[in-house]
C-alpha cells in the first residue's frame, strides 16, 4: 500500500528540516535568527532559501510558509510553529488570528511547566 499524500509530505519536510539553525538559508532558521515570524510568500522565487531547501520545500508541493519562533517568558526560544500551503499566496488575514492564538497558547502552556515545583532548571521541552 502507498503512503498518503500527508504522510510523504511531512517525510520530505522531516527528512532534511529535522534541525534547523539560525544560519540556515530557509524560513525556520531566519525566524530563529530573527525571534520574529518570517514569511516566504512565494518559495520559487524568495531569495531567503538556499536552492536545496527550495527543492525540499517543492517536492512536498509548498508553494509558500511561514514560520513563527516561540520565545517564553524569560526571551529564550523554545520552539517554532510553521504552516505551509500549497497556494503562493499564504496566510490569509482571517488565519494570523488562529496562528497567533495557538503560540500564546503554547508559550502560556509552556511557561506553566518552567513554573511547576520541581521544575527549576529543567527545560520545559
Amino acid at each position: 500500500m502507498a503512503p498518503c499524500g500527508l504522510v510523504v509530505f511531512f517525510r520530505i519536510l522531516l527528512e532534511y528540516f529535522d534541525t534547523v539553525t539560525s544560519d540556515e538559508k530557509c524560513v525556520c532558521g531566519a525566524a530563529m535568527g530573527k525571534t520574529s515570524r518570517v514569511i516566504v510568500t512565494d518559495v520559487v522565487t524568495d531569495p531567503l532559501l538556499s536552492n536545496q531547501a527550495r527543492d525540499v520545500l517543492l517536492r512536498a508541493n509548498v508553494r509558500s510558509v511561514q514560520a513563527t519562533p516561540l520565545v517564553g517568558s524569560q526571551g529564550k526560544l523554545v520552539g517554532m510553529v510553521s504552516t505551509h500551503y500549497r497556494r503562493s499566496t499564504g496566510v490569509t488575514p482571517d488565519v494570523w488570528k488562529q496562528i497567533d492564538n495557538l503560540v500564546a497558547s503554547f508559550l502560556a502552556e509552556i511557561d506553566g511547566l518552567a513554573e511547576e515545583p520541581g521544575a527549576a532548571g529543567q527545560s520545559a521541552l
